[in-house]
């Protein structure tokens, strides 16, 4: 699927939903679908490159669930309504997302939880309601991040606090006893929690010269 435009509003409006399959977009436009732009499941193989992804609902604008494995590379996506930019759910779930951005989302730019996984490298994400990352403690071993940047996090001050929706890692007991059934060893987990703390230090830092404190508004350098 190349250089299309794909809209689809009303309750049940979806985007692409690939199962079992494999599939591949490019240079493409999705708009204003109630739930997910591109939900892979049930050990699909999707690629994204260069596709642009704007009021798209659901828990992840690009949904990855059930083994599946979705490669996002060069794109942008905004302004879910109700989820996470991308949401990654269930044992051998994979996402590898580089060189996009994720923003303006009601809760996270990046959920994952349930085991899931995946490597997130040169991406951006701005302005996201509950913070850039919602990782659940089952999943922080299986999630690698690199050179990422995050700016204006946790826009909506009561996202921020509802805590049933994702577990934060850093608020959780596998900083005291690790996560065996994951292989993650106390001073493995305690290596990842301080890690976490030194970027989300970072972020706040950087969010303090980029932008004002009246509405988030960027200011020149």
């Amino acid at each position: 699927m190349r250089d299309c435009k794909l809209f689809a509003p009303g309750l049940e409006g979806r985007g692409c939903i690939a199962e079992k399959s494999k599939l591949q977009i490019s240079n493409s436009t999705f708009q204003g679908t109630n739930n997910s732009a591109v939900w892979a499941k049930f050990a699909s193989l999707v690629y994204l490159k260069g596709v642009h992804i704007e009021d798209c609902g659901g828990y992840g604008a690009i949904y990855c669930t059930n083994g599946a494995s979705i490669s996002v590379e060069s794109c942008e996506q905004e302004a879910n309504p109700r989820g996470c930019g991308v949401f990654v759910l269930h044992e051998q779930s994979r996402v590898n997302l580089n060189n996009s951005s994720f923003n303006r989302n009601k809760w996270s730019g990046f959920g994952c939880r349930w085991s899931g996984g995946g490597v997130i490298t040169n991406c951006s994400y701005d302005s996201n309601g509950q913070g850039a990352w919602a990782i659940r403690k089952s999943t922080i071993k299986d999630v690698i991040r690199e050179n990422n940047k995050v700016t204006n996090d946790f826009t909506d001050e009561e996202m921020k606090n509802v805590a049933f929706l994702f577990v934060d890692p850093l608020n959780t007991a596998v900083v005291e006893r690790g996560l065996t059934s994951r292989g993650l060893s106390v001073e493995r987990a305690r290596e990842l929690v301080d890690g976490e703390r030194r970027m989300r230090e970072a972020t706040r830092y950087d969010a303090k010269f980029l932008y004002s404190k009246e509405g988030g508004r960027k200011l020149d350098k």
